[in-house]
């Protein structure tokens, strides 16, 4: 409980906490740069991750994938 690399989250490892129910590896991929993206900006700007973005608006976007503005506005 001492050792501070045991709280440590690595960038390319942050998708393994997301819970997801899909194992499409074209979903996951897109999982693994939201939840990577979504980690470097919370360790950059020292907020929790959860206040970057939900697991389950991250799971939200990686199904639906918008392309446009218009259809992330429309994303929660």
């Amino acid at each position: 409980l001492t050792d501070p690399a045991t709280y440590t989250v690595h960038p390319e490892e942050a998708w393994l906490r997301v819970k997801t129910r899909t194992t499409s590896g074209r979903f996951l991929a897109v999982v693994k740069e939201l939840a990577r993206f979504r980690e470097d900006y919370a360790q950059s700007h020292h907020v929790p991750r959860s206040r970057v973005m939900k697991d389950d608006a991250l799971l939200e976007l990686a199904s639906t994938r918008p392309a446009t503005h218009e259809e992330l506005g429309r994303s929660r």
